[in-house]
């Protein structure tokens, strides 16, 4: 498919990229927290008509972090150069969602971006989905890291259920429209004790996703997986209907209907809710939700700083005076080094490697003979 970004456009899309990095940047500066900026797509292709925009801007404790919504690599591209630099962490959603495009090689040139990829000589710059490999070399000063942005909806969908049903276990849900995300969502809902009924058009495909969970599946987990081809059928007496498709309304009032009262109905999918069934589930008091990715996002970005801190400061092995080593963090200890919390500057002893992953345990009272020994 040949597209013709629009000039004009995506001008005013850089200027909004620009103005929002420099306000994430200079308020992460003034609270003394780290920027971040994301980069991602969805695979929804009349999604905002593939108009790229900007993500809402989140605060928290540690990190300022806002991003944006792409459709093309330029798109990606242009936002990469706009964040190199500035921002401390950039993310770009590594999941391939796009499809095949061709775009014209010399709209970088217009924006004075001077094009990596040299093998590509035709008229046209053939892009294949890869946003992150497509950003990565124009991102040079930035910390750049890939993340996964559909892991962040079944993560968060799966936080959210779980906090209202608190245990899983016996529970019924029905998943309307099992593409990437309803698929890695169902694996999970299962293996955490519940029942799971798989609804997909496409018939063969959706058999052979509930035979994989429950191929995959712990043997010691009861729960299973089922393919049902009758939406109404798969959300009977269902403890939660969600909807996964790809923002294409699949959940009708009879569904909610044919619910538990207590139930949970949830938009996953952006749009796969009708609004008679929305209408119908609040006259049943039953409880409508939209999945909300801001908590996870929190999760991925707070793991993402914890695990470059750990790598850079705490992941280590040191030789002491006398043949003594510690080690800590991922750091594989040889036999008979010491596991530290810090192999730096050891505060507290917390077993003797055995050279194969594991280690021994050591009596709290020989933890602080250790610690003499080393220090």
């Amino acid at each position: 498919m040949v597209i013709e970004e629009d000039i004009k456009i995506l001008k005013n899309f850089i200027f909004q990229v620009r103005d929002r990095v420099s306000i994430i940047k200079r308020e992460a500066e003034n609270r003394k927290r780290s920027s971040v900026f994301t980069i991602g797509t969805t695979s929804k292709k009349d999604s905002n008509k593939g108009l790229p925009y900007l993500t809402p801007i989140r605060r928290a404790n540690n990190y300022i972090c806002s991003g944006v919504i792409v459709y093309s690599q330029t798109q990606a591209i242009l936002s990469a150069v706009e964040s190199d630099e500035l921002i401390d962490l950039v993310l770009v959603d590594a999941e391939k969602k796009l499809d095949v495009l061709f775009t014209k090689s010399s709209i970088l040139e217009d924006f004075g971006i001077k094009i990596l990829n040299e093998k590509n000589t035709s008229e046209y710059e053939v892009e294949l989905g890869n946003l992150s490999a497509a950003c990565f070399p124009y991102i040079q000063k930035s910390h750049f890291l890939e993340f996964k942005g559909n892991d962040l909806t079944v993560n968060a969908a799966w936080h959210q259920l779980s906090q209202i049903f608190k245990i899983f276990s016996g529970k019924k849900i029905a998943i309307i429209g099992c593409g990437n995300i309803g698929f890695k969502l169902a694996l999970k809902l299962v293996e955490s004790g519940a029942s799971v009924e798989l609804v997909r058009r496409d018939i063969t495909r959706g058999m052979q996703m509930a035979n994989v969970i429950n191929i995959v599946k712990s043997d010691s987990t009861i729960a299973r997986a089922y393919f049902n081809s009758n939406p109404l059928q798969a959300s009977l007496f269902a403890d939660a209907v969600l909807g996964c498709t790809n923002g294409t309304t699949a959940v009708d009032k009879k569904m909610v209907m044919a619910m538990k009262k207590d139930g949970v109905l949830m938009d996953i999918g952006k749009g796969s809710l009708g609004k008679e069934a929305i209408s119908q589930a609040i006259v049943r008091g039953i409880s409508v939700l939209r999945c909300d990715v801001t908590s996870s996002l929190d999760g991925l970005i707070n793991t993402k700083l914890k695990t470059k801190h750990e790598l850079n400061n705490i992941t280590g092995r040191k030789e002491w005076p006398g043949g003594v080593y510690t080690v800590s963090g991922g750091k594989l200890g040889l036999d008979g080094d010491f596991v530290v919390d810090n192999y730096l500057n050891p505060t507290d002893v917390i077993g003797i490697a055995d050279g194969n992953g594991d280690l021994t345990p050591i009596k709290t009272e020989d933890r602080q003979k250790i610690l003499k020994l080393i220090k």
